[in-house]
């Protein structure tokens, strides 16, 4: 499982694994079509092949993929419909008020919905029970809800939590001193923005870190919201100030070294191979993370942020 992003959540309880009793959960869960009318849907498909298992299970470590669907109707064409429907009522006499108006387009929507495109996004997910952990594999909130949810009513429960978040901004901005984990290094990226007022903001790419207009811009009461970073030179990434990763890539010479772990003839070999490869980087990576950025014993991180601010513009 490559994740390119993800974001990480912590399991807080009990949740075993039970195979049989998973499967047939899975089961029950699977993708479908979605129905005449359906705006949205969700359904797990395997993360092997078209034919392969809902889930990989190794040693307490789970991957699986979530479909989501969802009708395309861009609201410039469902206006037309509208609006034409309208006219045609007009001139046939009729009195338009805005329940009328509520009722087509009620109307207009369901019957363009039937004909609507439908747009499929798969987000991976990996569960590792013995290190408590789980990555859903996005970049936008509202699909990690979305996964986390589908994922809690086909379980039945999932005790999961995202790390608390407070101070991150702060200590991203320590960073650009040198106050790093020793498994992590500064890449070539940082974006910035004014800590009093988000507007303002600074990006600097493709240079060596540390750089002096980026201390310069913290002087001037600017602080990091996303950067670059590279873990024990095997993958380069990027982090935000809400804890999400992204920009994932992995080390080229570090995928030559494991050439023949990728090299599997059978797809569900493979991916097993590569849960396998991939899950104590993933574990020591969301390890120095959590512990670096999810806990803080700030009680006000809105005045440090502020204070820093101030002290740089004087």
């Amino acid at each position: 499982m490559w994740l390119k992003k993800f974001f990480i959540y912590q399991i807080n309880g009990v949740l075993d694994y039970d195979e049989d009793l998973w499967i047939g959960l899975f089961d029950r869960m699977r993708q479908r079509e979605l129905l005449t009318g359906e705006k949205e849907g969700c359904g797990w498909v395997s993360p092997v092949s078209s034919d392969g298992p809902l889930f990989l299970h190794f040693d307490q470590a789970i991957c699986m993929n979530l479909s989501i669907q969802s009708r395309y109707l861009p609201a410039s064409t469902l206006k037309k419909g509208v609006d034409e429907m309208l006219n045609e009522m007009t001139q046939e006499g009729q009195v338009i008020n805005a329940k009328v108006k509520r009722e087509v387009k009620e109307t207009v929507q369901t019957e363009m919905l039937t004909q609507a495109f439908v747009e499929h996004a798969e987000v991976p997910i990996f569960l590792d029970l013995k290190n408590r952990y789980m990555l859903v594999g996005v970049t936008s909130e509202k699909q990690a809800d979305v996964a986390t949810s589908y994922l809690r009513k086909t379980l039945g429960s999932l005790p999961v939590t995202i790390p608390s978040m407070t101070g991150v901004s702060r200590k991203l901005t320590e960073a650009m001193s040198g106050q790093l984990p020793n498994e992590l290094s500064l890449a070539n990226s940082v974006w910035m923005q004014q800590a009093l007022m988000q507007t303002n903001k600074a990006v600097f790419t493709g240079c060596d870190l540390p750089d002096s207009r980026v201390d310069y811009a913290i002087n001037q009461g600017m602080v990091v919201a996303k950067l670059a970073l590279r873990f024990n030179d095997i993958l380069k990434f990027v982090i935000n100030d809400r804890m999400q990763v992204g920009s994932i890539a992995y080390d080229s010479a570090w995928r030559l070294e494991h050439k023949e772990d990728f090299e599997q003839d059978m797809p569900e070999e493979k991916a097993l191979a590569d849960m396998i490869l991939l899950r104590p980087i993933y574990h020591g990576l969301v390890s120095v993370l959590t512990n670096w950025l999810g806990e803080t014993d700030d009680t006000n991180e809105h005045e440090r942020t502020s204070q820093m601010a101030v002290e740089g513009s004087e």
